[in-house]
């Protein structure tokens, strides 16, 4: 049976007179669309959704059935959700029942008021299986996954990546509601056996049944159940299953295409897990935003909109440029309130960066932090300490085409495509030790030169900037439109900023230069090279490198170090690489040639 959802608010709107439209909210109610909706059939689909307490309490026991006299209903069905209290009392319904005067003030209107208030996501058996018939399964711990999978095939996954449960909250597949949702749906689910115990076909086995759906409301047998039912189709699935489409973002009031920046009601089909925090709202301005911009940019539209465009690619999971960029410049420059406000209204999809994650440090890499990745589409890593030093190989692994492997805690290794965008934000440049254009390629360095006075720092600003989050995520849109079109297209500053910084990482630069002769047949003894560094460093008032950090250097040039029979002597030699000798320097010379 085909199903189509109606918003329990709608519902009550349409019930009620009214005429204003209804903003559609998560909580729905599934009506079966083979047959026209009665005040009986409202009220018996919102009956599923109320509170058990309210079978408990009397007054609120006296109004449900009062309500559902008014819609039409027929005594047995109040009879039979009573029976869900401690409380019940054979006959006891029928004798109210006769006693309510029907006076009109408790409606079909009231039931689907409190079913907005107290619904769990729970869809009705004829909606979730389309037969109605949970006794067609056998009685079993294996029976009761195969009904949960079957009831709740549209509101629950299982992750087995993750290790978890996870749930349809009306905007995406959570985490943090799937274990407690889960087992407060397979109570119902037993609840609804005994429920389907009581029809005629089933009287012959009423006993059996019923029996059964109590003792599977016993603790053990709920984790039993649930267990089984983590390998059913549709419910099993696994880390790949979700965030399949890198142009989906997932908002609060649907879910945007990049592709063509328009918004859709949110489906879970989509398997999307993640929301931001944000409405989308396209007249929405961002007029303190782009005063915001201009202030820490120095009005430079260029670099605007090439900020707009990098940013606004983040917004999508698409990984073709394969770059890290580096926002950096000393304090009171705005690049935190910047970074603050773009991955406050990502929400879900922007993440921080563990702090040893691209940073050379002794602690050892902890198994989730490559894990906690997946699925992000933007990686914030913070504040490096003045002469820390990039993981070059770790950069190059995360902004790369290659699947990733990675693991969560005391789960097994999944691998999963890159998403993410890494970002550093800093106030020193890491240390590149690596001079190859495998890394250089990659490295945006993005300057923040602009200090605000503290006189003219506004204390406000993050809250004037999340107040406009709608309008920003517009601009973001935009960035990511502009992006598709025409490309990241680095202005001229970025370019020249990062050529500076890649010089300032080449420590022997100056010294190949005015020392040394380069070519594929060169040749020259290690502890010859060495003695000439350091009497050039000490010359130029340069603190010399260790040597560890010089051989390092020397190969990330392209040098190759090796033995060789040269001078009279095996020795150490530096292949690709000769001293360049005046007179004075030859008269000094001790090498044999």
């Amino acid at each position: 049976m085909d199903d189509y959802m109606i918003d329990l608010a709608e519902i009550e709107n349409k019930l009620s007179g009214g005429s204003e439209t209804v903003v559609q909210k998560p909580t729905q109610v599934a009506l079966a669309k083979s047959r026209p909706c009665s005040d009986s059939m409202i009220a018996e689909r919102c009956l599923k959704s109320l509170r058990l307490s309210r079978a408990d309490d009397y007054q609120q026991w006296l109004e449900v059935g009062m309500a559902l006299r008014s819609a039409g209903c027929d005594v047995s069905i109040w009879d039979v959700w009573s029976r869900q209290s401690s409380k019940y009392q054979e006959n006891v319904c029928q004798i109210k029942w006769n006693s309510f005067n029907g006076d009109g003030k408790l409606t079909v209107a009231s039931l689907v008021h409190w079913a907005k208030e107290d619904d769990l996501n729970y869809k009705p058996a004829s909606a979730a299986t389309g037969t109605g018939n949970l006794c067609f399964y056998p009685f079993t711990d294996a029976g009761n996954g195969e009904r949960f999978a079957a009831m709740f095939r549209d509101s629950f996954r299982y992750n087995h990546s993750r290790g978890c449960w996870m749930f349809w909250d009306g905007q995406r597949w959570s985490v943090l509601k799937g274990e407690p949702e889960a087992r407060s749906c397979f109570i119902k689910m037993c609840r609804e056996l005994r429920r389907e115990a009581l029809l005629p076909e089933n009287q012959e086995r009423r006993e059996v049944i019923e029996r059964f759906a109590r003792q599977s409301e016993n603790s053990n047998r709920i984790t039993n159940g649930l267990r089984e039912a983590q390998h059913i189709s549709p419910v099993s699935s696994y880390a790949e299953d979700f965030d399949r489409d890198p142009w989906l973002f997932n908002c609060l009031s649907g879910t945007i295409d990049l592709r063509t920046g328009r918004i859709r009601a949110h489906c879970p089909k989509d398997m999307i897990t993640q929301v931001a925090p944000v409405y989308f709202d396209a007249n929405a301005k961002c007029l303190r935003w782009d005063t915001f911009l201009r202030e820490i940019m120095a009005g430079s539209d260029v670099i605007i909109r090439y900020i707009q465009r990098l940013f606004g690619m983040c917004l999508s999971g698409d990984v073709r440029e394969q770059i890290l960029g580096i926002l950096f410049g000393p304090g009171a420059n705005g690049k935190n309130k910047f970074l603050e406000s773009i991955t406050g209204l990502m929400g879900d999809y922007a993440g921080e960066a563990a702090p040893d994650l691209l940073i050379q440090r002794r602690n050892s890499e902890h198994c989730t932090e490559i894990a906690d990745l997946c699925a992000k589409r933007l990686v914030v890593a913070s504040e490096t300490k003045d002469g820390e030093e990039l993981k070059v190989a770790q950069v190059k692994r995360l902004t790369g085409n290659a699947r990733i492997k990675a693991r969560y805690m005391r789960q097994d290794f999944f691998e999963f495509d890159r998403t993410f965008k890494l970002v550093m934000m800093t106030n020193h440049k890491p240390v590149i030790s690596e001079q190859t254009n495998a890394i250089w390629r990659r490295i945006r360095l993005i300057p923040f030169s602009v200090i605000i006075p503290k006189e003219k720092q506004d204390g406000e600003l993050g809250e004037k900037l999340r107040a406009e989050w709608s309008g920003i995520l517009n601009w973001l849109v935009q960035g990511c439109l502009d992006w598709q079109r025409n490309g990241l297209q680095e202005p001229d500053e970025i370019e020249t900023a990062t050529d500076e910084y890649r010089q300032e990482q080449a420590p022997l630069k100056a010294f190949f230069e005015e020392r040394c002769s380069l070519s594929l047949s060169a040749i020259c003894p290690v502890s010859r090279i060495r003695e000439e560094y350091e009497s050039w460093a000490i010359e130029n008032g340069i603190l010399p490198l260790t040597a560890k950090k010089f051989n390092d250097t020397m190969r990330s040039a392209g040098l190759v170090y090796d033995t060789r029979y040269w001078g009279g002597e095996t020795q150490k030699v530096w292949l690709g690489i000769d001293l360049v000798f005046d007179e004075s320097a030859k008269n000094k010379s001790d090498l044999v040639m």
